[in-house]
């Protein structure tokens, strides 16, 4: 018979333990519900203004670059590997790109390369940088459509056009409208 009693105490706890777990749940519960519910937000109107709305874009740059053969790059050496520029404007050319010029870089180049651009020439710097994807953006004052990709040390691939239209399908978020 001690065995019985064992039992019955052990079973006993589990229904307090059970209960008390419900009841802190519950409790937690409706304290959630009721702070969820009852949010307010305040607005502090600036005088004679109203909310300009900005607005965020998916966009995806296989919808919007050009194809590689409706563009002219310039492939600059910006570090002390002979012949990178030439050897880079190959495998671009090779993956469709036209090739404006080739030269050597006046200046340091830290990342692995680098895209220059204006704001006219965006769209071909995001099509470059689908292929180069360790490139770092530089955006210049530049005013025609030219975009430079110059060849850094660290420098070592171009990505086929398989692995670049990947690269395009993946979307950007583009704040526009505005508030922006």
């Amino acid at each position: 018979m001690p065995e019985l009693g064992f039992r019955q105490k052990r079973q006993e706890r589990r229904r307090r333990i059970i209960a008390l777990s419900a009841g802190v749940l519950c409790v937690f519960g409706l304290g959630f519900g009721s702070g969820f519910l009852t949010k307010t937000f305040t607005y502090t109107p600036i005088e004679g203004s109203e909310p300009v709305p900005c607005l965020t874009l998916a966009i995806i740059p296989s919808d919007v670059v050009p194809k590689p053969g409706q563009v002219k790059i310039t492939v600059l050496n910006g570090s002390a590997r002979v012949g990178m520029a030439g050897i880079t404007a190959d495998i671009l050319k090779a993956r469709g790109f036209k090739i404006a010029d080739v030269g050597n870089f006046d200046g340091k180049v830290k990342d692995p390369a680098e895209i220059h651009y204006g704001p006219k020439g965006e769209l071909i710097a995001r099509l470059l940088s689908a292929y180069v994807p360790d490139a770092y953006m530089v955006a210049d004052d530049r005013t025609d459509k030219s975009v430079d990709i110059v060849i850094g040390k660290g420098f070592d691939r171009i990505l086929d056009k398989k692995q670049a239209a990947r690269e395009l399908a993946r979307p950007y978020a583009s704040p526009s409208g505005p508030g922006c």
